[in-house]
């Protein structure tokens, strides 16, 4: 084959073909002593938009960085043909780790559902999914950790296909079938690898996308719990729920997912949500209106039974003072008349009185009482100045006297 014959791709040398897949061909290079995984695509990219495509969906995998996602080094074009750098583990993936038909224990399945899990919902944090699940996607680390790979590099609404689909087809969710990829699509993928983890067999058998879309709408679901004895009620509910056709009825991310799976094996109640909460808005209690109190001047309050409680301010006190010894002094002055109880009941209705000097004197009194404003007699008071002609002059003490 041709794609043996490569010595190198763009800056970095070949050592070693390690596997031919529908869409691509994955080396095994090295720089500056570093072992590297190149993966070649077979399909050219012509265009400039088709590139450029390439490169955002690239660069967008590059940022990626979690303890179990492979980091993307670098990305370039080989003539028409575009390529990824990444690092390079030789571990085995869980397809061959994982022989077919075996059925592992549920604390087995909670080591490969809890990292992954853990990676995707970082991923998805971070506006980016992955599209492809499968258990050939999924590596053993060094030390037993799951490492994921592989993430969809098709652009959407392309004619071409970057990805090799076929193994994952399976595992894909029913809205991901029709075209339409959501963070849900990614927790439904891998609720069917925990279920066939746990099982030993996938929920439908089909491969090809119609006929798995037909079986998904169709046929029930089998419960977990029939086919592996070892697997709780609790824990078969959090499957079932993570497998539900309609998104909504899964769990609200991913990590949730993982986390009602960890509770359902150390025995905790998981209360799965069937519905996604809705948020009812509420409506804003505005407060009645509030009546103004009339405003009563303080030099004219009367005396109620309402206001015996009441404690009138300094200034009210100091007008009354002033304003009754005011009165006193101006009634002192007038002529004393006897008034029959007719007259102070007509009072209201205007006469002529003629008055005497002094009682002229005295209704003057009363005008300038009732005009009173014991704020402007401060005022005045606080014009007195003392002739400077009192005040001596200040001596200076000489301390050396």
């Amino acid at each position: 084959m041709a794609e043996v014959e490569l010595r190198q791709i763009g800056s970095y040398l070949i050592s070693n073909l390690l596997r031919v897949s529908s869409t691509s061909a994955f080396y095994q290079g090295k720089q500056r002593k570093k072992a590297l995984l190149i993966q070649r695509f077979t399909i050219p990219l012509s265009t400039a938009e088709e590139k450029e495509a390439f490169l955002t969906r690239a660069k967008q995998l590059k940022k990626l960085k979690h303890r179990s996602i492979i980091n993307i080094l670098d990305m370039g074009f080989d003539r028409d043909h575009a390529y990824l750098v990444m690092e390079y583990y030789a571990g085995k993936t869980l397809q061959q780790q994982i022989t077919s038909g075996q059925m592992l224990a549920p604390d087995h399945v909670k080591r490969y559902l809890s990292p992954v899990a853990n990676a995707l919902h970082y991923a998805h944090m971070t506006n980016t999914l992955h599209g492809n699940l499968q258990p050939d996607n999924l590596i053993l680390g060094e030390h037993n950790d799951i490492l994921l790979t592989n993430f969809s590099l098709t652009p959407v609404g392309v004619s071409y296909e970057l990805d090799d689909c076929a193994f994952a087809t399976p595992y894909m969710s029913p809205e991901q079938l029709q075209g339409q990829v959501t963070p849900s699509s990614d927790q439904y993928a891998l609720a069917v690898m925990a279920y066939e983890w746990l099982c030993g067999r996938r929920p439908y058998d089909a491969t090809e996308r119609a006929l798995l879309q037909q079986q998904q709408q169709q046929l029930p679901l089998p419960a977990p719990h029939s086919l592996n004895n070892a697997i709780s009620p609790a824990a078969e509910q959090v499957i079932l729920q993570a497998l539900s056709v309609d998104p909504a009825q899964r769990f609200p991310h991913i990590q949730a997912f993982a986390d009602a799976y960890l509770s359902a094996l150390m025995g905790f109640t998981v209360h799965t949500p069937t519905v996604p909460p809705r948020v009812i808005p509420q409506t804003p209690i505005t407060p009645p209106p509030s009546v103004p109190l009339p405003s009563v001047p303080t030099n004219q309050i009367e005396e109620s039974p309402d206001n015996e409680q009441s404690k009138p301010n300094l200034n009210t006190i100091l007008n009354r003072v002033i304003l009754n010894t005011s009165l006193d002094h101006a009634t002192s002055k007038q002529i004393p008349t006897e008034a029959s109880a007719e007259q102070s009941v007509e009072a209201e209705q205007p006469q002529e009185v003629s008055l005497t000097p002094g009682a002229v004197r005295s209704e003057q009194a009363k005008e300038e009482a009732g005009n009173f404003s014991f704020t402007k007699w401060m005022g005045q008071k606080s014009n007195w100045r003392v002739p400077r002609k009192n005040l001596g002059k200040r001596k200076t003490l000489n301390p050396l006297q």
